[in-house]
């Protein structure tokens, strides 16, 4: 059994729409939900498999979630945020708290070796970021252009550099 499918909410998704970097399948127990390029998150690193649980968690919760009229998991948050497992899916990165964010955006945070990386995933025309390095720099910004390089970018400086 693929270790994804007992993750409806994931396995739901038929497609990435008309992102800017193409169209993505999700793998259903080794198939793919309709044709096109499967994600193969089925091949992914461990922390993958828990930052999936944690959206997963995530897309059940109800609006008002938060007491103050939160926004459930919206639909391009929760399929930029599929995309980005994919993309990062082999690095060597700890495991993400994945945070629900009261607009209906996801928060993937990352620590690793005195340094934090934040990324808000919303829409597919930009993708925020927060670095910070041990000594206490920030570099904040979005990426709105070669998305997947600029995140791979992210991910080598927080795992080696």
């Amino acid at each position: 059994m693929d270790r994804f499918s007992e993750f409806p909410l994931l396995n739901s998704i038929q497609s990435l729409g008309q992102a800017p970097f193409g169209t993505v399948m999700i793998v259903s127990g080794g198939q793919d939900v309709t044709s096109g390029m499967s994600v193969g998150l089925s091949h992914a690193a461990a922390w993958v498999y828990e930052a999936a649980k944690k959206l997963e968690r995530l897309g059940k919760l109800k609006p008002g979630w938060d007491s103050y009229g939160g926004s459930p998991l919206s639909d391009a948050a929760r399929t930029l945020t599929v995309q980005v497992l994919d993309w990062l899916g082999k690095s060597d990165l700890p495991v993400p708290a994945v945070v629900l964010g009261s607009n209906g955006n996801v928060h993937l945070e990352w620590r690793k070796s005195g340094k934090e990386l934040e990324v808000e995933l919303g829409n597919k025309k930009s993708i925020g970021f927060v670095r910070v390095s041990p000594g206490g720099r920030i570099t904040e910004g979005t990426h709105e252009y070669d998305q997947k390089e600029m995140l791979m970018r992210d991910a080598f400086w927080l795992a080696y550099a």
